[in-house]
């Protein structure tokens, strides 16, 4: 059987860090959009996560006590910053919600499936070290169905 290129899907991470738990644990399994394929610990992502929640929780503190207009922008700015480059690690927003939320950041974060299909290739193992160069180009690459 040969696979259409033109809809494979290969899925690898931004961030550099360590795969935690695996989902898409074998070739053949059927993955919907939006299921969980993989945790992975990023320590650049966890500090990221921090500024986040001390900027957000500094901003309260920030309104409550009626500071100057400028260093409430300043910490604005900070929490903008943080959340940007969250996003551009292809963190979930829900993700990134719930650390604004909470106030906690997640050592774990989770990457998800961004179509359905079967898994075809899976390259991913827990604590294996990964980066964006490295060969999780092909992590997990799967068929979407239809």
């Amino acid at each position: 059987m040969t696979l259409d290129e033109t809809k494979i899907v290969k899925v690898q991470t931004r961030l550099e860090g360590w795969i935690g738990r695996v989902f898409a644990d074998f070739t053949g399994k059927y993955v919907k959009k939006g299921d969980a394929l993989a945790t992975v610990y990023s320590p650049d992502a966890l500090a990221t996560q921090q500024e986040l929640s001390a900027g957000a929780e500094r901003g309260v503190y920030t309104m409550r006590d009626g500071a100057l207009p400028a260093i409430a922008a300043g910490n604005d700015n900070l929490v903008a910053a943080a959340r940007k480059r969250l996003e551009l690690w292809d963190i979930s927003t829900q993700q990134i919600d719930e650390v604004r939320r909470t106030g906690k950041t997640i050592e774990y974060l989770t990457v998800y499936a961004p179509a359905s299909g079967y898994v075809t290739e899976r390259n991913a193992f827990p604590k294996q070290r990964v980066t964006p160069d490295v060969a999780l180009t092909r992590w997990p690459t799967y068929r979407p169905c239809g």
